[in-house]
């Protein structure tokens, strides 16, 4: 049986790695990357600041998705959780 196909990097998604969102088959990295956008645009490197940034040169999509995703975890919810605490 084929693996669905990943609408963002075009890869295979196995049953482990599939985000629980609707719209279409993805991985978890590239449906958060999708939201939180690409790791030039996090760090206002992208055209939307003035600059040209996006993705790093030579990494496939999903690892750029990945990179994303990881630099969301590591600081924007480490601010969210230095805040007041959240109820």
């Amino acid at each position: 049986m084929a693996h669905p196909i990943c609408i963002h990097c075009h890869e295979d998604i196995l049953p482990q790695e599939r985000a629980p969102i609707h719209g279409g088959p993805l991985h978890r990295e590239c449906a958060i990357r999708i939201i939180v956008g690409s790791i030039g645009h996090q760090c206002k490197l992208c055209h939307c600041y003035g600059g040209e940034v996006e993705d790093p040169p030579g990494f496939t999509l999903r690892e750029a998705a990945r990179l994303a995703m990881d630099y969301h975890v590591e600081v924007e919810w480490r601010k969210w959780e230095k805040e007041e605490p959240h109820v």
